[in-house]
């Protein structure tokens, strides 16, 4: 079964801080074909904002990643012992953020790539150590997605080409870990898009379907995930339905959540969200 989701942290970035205007968020978008929202807040408002999707009969997905980029010095795969451990502790926090919010799935990075390339190894041997950590943490209550990203564009983390990740998560075998894979990062790593999701799939549930700019002299060059069809973009609209269309035909009869990673810029986010659907109509609309 599929499920469509989007994230609205990143399409209404006010909306992490405004419930008034998540309230409103959430109830335009029950118009459309979602069934999953991904969202991050704080620890004031993260059980109400997940209460709130799921009296939508909506599932929530938190983002346990912005907690780990906010917190600046959050690596999971430091070399540094001590920095390691600090890392864990910070994610574990939001893990039960996470889970105070209702959600049965949460989203991780690995942290950046070491400055020097010879710790590479090392940091390697950190990250399977946290993970296996926050595994036995998580237990049974939730499921923690690890999401590649580039290694030289701009997030710049450890954990990003799929061959990589698909040998590790190989060698992991836990059954509460799995993987979110966003077509833009595997893009910004400079891969084939279908040979990584193909590879990956044994552990991957969760695709995220977004855009990016590889050309540096655009000002949205980087993981900035602008609508698909823009200038220098990598990829068009008939591109974007594409990539969706290919994630599903993977899948087939398989579970996956499929969602929309779209990043909003404008000062006014509900007309943005309406650009965002009449961006995309074949993911949004309902049959």
């Amino acid at each position: 079964m599929h499920k469509k989701g989007l994230v609205l942290t990143n399409a209404i970035p006010q909306a992490e801080q405004d419930e008034t205007l998540f309230i409103k968020a959430l109830d335009y978008i029950l118009n459309f074909d979602l069934e999953v929202i991904e969202f991050y807040t704080d620890e004031t408002r993260a059980s109400r904002y997940g209460r709130a999707i799921k009296d939508r009969n909506l599932e929530p997905i938190f983002i346990t990643a912005l907690d780990q980029r906010r917190a600046g010095d959050c690596r999971i795969c430091s070399e540094n012992e001590s920095q390691r451990v600090r890392s864990v502790d910070i994610t574990k926090r939001s893990i039960e953020k996470a889970m105070s919010a209702g959600a049965k799935r949460t989203i991780i990075q690995s942290g950046t790539y070491p400055n020097d390339y010879t710790k590479e190894v090392d940091c390697m041997h950190a990250v399977e150590k946290s993970i296996r950590e926050l595994s036995e943490f998580a237990g049974d209550d939730i499921m923690i997605l690890l999401e590649p990203c580039d290694r030289s564009v701009q997030i710049c983390q450890l954990l990003g080409p799929s061959l990589q990740v698909y040998s590790l998560m190989k060698k992991l075998s836990l059954t509460n870990f799995g993987l979110t894979m966003d077509v833009a990062h595997i893009t910004e790593l400079f891969e084939d898009t279908g040979e990584a999701l193909q590879l990956c799939k044994p552990y991957c549930d969760h695709v995220h379907i977004a855009n990016c700019v590889l050309d540096t002299t655009s000002e949205l060059f980087g993981d900035k995930h602008p609508l698909f069809g823009v200038e220098k973009g990598c990829y068009s609209i008939n591109d974007g339905y594409l990539l969706y269309q290919d994630a599903r035909n993977l899948y087939k009869n398989e579970n996956l959540f499929i969602s929309v990673e779209m990043m909003g810029y404008d000062a006014e986010p509900m007309p943005y969200l309406d650009s965002l659907i009449e961006n995309m109509p074949w993911f949004f609309k309902k049959c």
